[in-house]
């Protein structure tokens, strides 16, 4: 079970996973979205600013006309801000979702979330993405900004709209492990 789990003490964020899902190295992850990003100029251009995950868990799967299920998370420094610039920060953050996918449809939106005691902002939604191929997947996705001390992190959950009850229970699991110290 040592292997499900993922433990980074210097930004105190703590995740475990199921036995069928894996962990992909750092380099793998900027692979994947650099070939996925191809289809779309402003896609790309938003990858290449994001961070890379600092972790990364995906559901493997022998379908090629599915977005293989994900969590994904990444951090910078930033002071905790008020609840009124959450509100703020959620705004722009899905201004800046519906600019950069045509179809971007917000299913559920809140700035009043919260994980392990640290505010953070929620939505839901769905949209499709293009792989290198022009292959065009239907997608649904989760993400949480948690806004900590000094560190803000963002995990996004997604994967296929097509299949989501394959992969549901284990999302809900992953993200219930989630702690940040």
């Amino acid at each position: 079970m040592p292997d499900n789990k993922y433990y980074n003490e210097s930004i105190g964020f703590y995740i475990e996973k199921p036995d069928n899902w894996d962990f992909l190295p750092t380099p793998w992850v900027a692979n994947i979205k650099n070939k996925a990003a191809l289809s779309n100029e402003e896609v790309s251009h938003l990858m290449q600013q994001a961070n890379i995950p600092f972790v990364y868990i995906q559901k493997p799967s022998t379908r090629t006309d599915i977005a293989y299920p994900t969590v994904q998370a990444t951090c910078r420094h930033l002071a905790s801000p008020t609840a009124a610039q959450r509100a703020q920060m959620e705004r722009l953050q899905i201004q800046l979702l519906q600019n950069s996918f045509k179809d971007f449809d917000l299913l559920l939106s809140s700035n009043s979330e919260s994980i392990s005691g640290h505010p953070a902002n929620y939505y839901k939604a769905a949209f499709s993405v293009q792989n290198e191929h022009g292959t065009t997947f239907n997608c649904i996705s989760e993400a949480w900004t948690v806004f900590s001390d000094n560190i803000t992190y963002s995990i996004g959950l997604s994967g296929s709209a097509e299949n989501r009850t394959d992969y549901e229970n284990d999302i809900n699991l992953i993200f219930k492990s989630i702690k940040i110290v």
